[in-house]
């Protein structure tokens, strides 16, 4: 499996983001894994479900934002 990377757009700079990382909430065993990572400017947060991989879609927050929902957790 090779390694995740997407791109995030921060103003003018695009840039690759590899290193997902698995939520501590989400169960390994079934596949219900949520997975983030923060952009390389840490204004935003990517989400996707690792059962898509990285051929599959993903959520982009603002950071203040995706603190405000995992707060909530």
């Amino acid at each position: 499996m090779r390694p995740a990377t997407h791109t995030a757009r921060e103003g003018n700079t695009t840039s690759a983001t590899p290193g997902w990382r698995k939520s501590s909430y989400s169960s390994g065993d079934n596949g219900n894994c949520v997975e983030v990572v923060a952009s390389a400017k840490g204004r935003r947060v990517l989400v996707r479900d690792s059962k898509h991989g990285d051929s599959g879609p993903f959520l982009t927050l603002g950071a203040h934002t995706f603190a405000a929902f995992a707060a909530t957790a």
